[in-house]
């Protein structure tokens, strides 16, 4: 149902050059991969924006699952956006609005201000 099941990750290294595959891992997916019933959002997309610093320009939303600290599979509001040159990734819990992560995105990641 468009949810990204980050538990579920198989990662693939792809050469540039010539588009051979050069690493794979599927240890996450191995161990983790299940059925699951994912719970409806009780927080709407617009309340988890809100949230956020009022100077993140959102660029991409989507539902993901993640697993947090306390290894733990919540469903979140997945949100990609940027503040001045710095991109983020933040995770929103559905449920209650709490935020489970926040990562910064590595310089060689796509700038979306200059696209």
């Amino acid at each position: 149902d468009d949810v990204w099941l980050y538990p579920d990750s198989i990662r693939i290294k792809v050469a540039l050059d010539d588009g051979e595959i050069t690493g794979f891992n599927a240890k996450d997916f191995l161990i983790s991969h299940k059925k699951r019933d994912l719970p409806k959002p009780k927080l709407t997309l617009e309340k988890a924006k809100a949230s956020l610093n009022p100077n993140v320009k959102v660029q991409e939303t989507r539902l993901a699952l993640v697993t947090n600290e306390l290894s733990q599979e919540v469903l979140c509001y997945e949100i990609l956006g940027t503040i001045e040159n710095d991109t983020f990734r933040m995770f929103i819990n559905t449920e209650d609005g709490t935020e489970e992560k926040v990562q910064k995105m590595k310089s060689a990641e796509p700038i979306y201000n200059d696209l």
